[in-house]
């Protein structure tokens, strides 16, 4: 296991491979999943999962990315990770093929992405944005201790209209979250 794999329970988080790409396209081009991630592309073009798998060994060496694959059972289910792009800040982003919602699998990976971001990156805080309207995002991030910071509104271009985003924030200092 490299610096960058994680298992958890039932996940294996680990960075994309080449060789994932046809199956990420198949599970990202669902108009579901992008009607509630503000920045998956829909439909999800041949081509498109190859150059953003490209994109990742550069951001592990650069400190300002760390997108993983995950895995249920040795199959790639969908993709979380922090991210800082040009902004400063590392934001939490993922999505999972419809298959396999509502069973835990994306808050399981969240609360693992958060142990790799806190303990083994050091980061002081983690960011967050949902749809407002995406109540298993919000039941996601509220569960890994994520806290509401305000509301924007910005285009969405998949359902061509405005949205309302919920942002939140985690701190190291927060994690792990206290169980009620």
């Amino acid at each position: 296991m490299n610096d960058l794999t994680t298992k958890t329970e039932r996940l294996t988080l680990r960075p994309f491979r080449a060789d994932g790409a046809p199956r990420v396209r198949a599970l990202a081009n669902d108009f579901e999943i992008a009607r509630m991630v503000g920045t998956l592309p829909y439909p999800y073009l041949e081509g498109l999962a190859e150059s953003w798998i490209a994109t990742h060994p550069a951001l592990h060496s650069a400190g300002t990315g760390y997108p993983f694959a995950v895995e249920i059972g040795g199959v790639l289910a969908g993709s979380i990770g922090v991210e800082s792009g040009d902004r400063k800040d590392y934001e939490l982003g993922y999505w999972l093929g419809r298959q396999y919602w509502g069973r835990g699998f994306a808050s399981e990976a969240a609360a693992a992405v958060m142990n790799f971001a806190f303990g083994r990156r050091a980061l002081p805080y983690a960011r967050a944005r949902f749809i407002s309207d995406n109540a298993a995002s919000r039941r996601v991030l509220a569960k890994t201790g994520f806290l509401a910071t305000g509301r924007s509104t910005v285009f969405h271009t998949i359902r061509a209209c405005d949205v309302e985003m919920t942002e939140v924030i985690l701190t190291r200092d927060a994690w792990p979250p206290k169980q009620v």
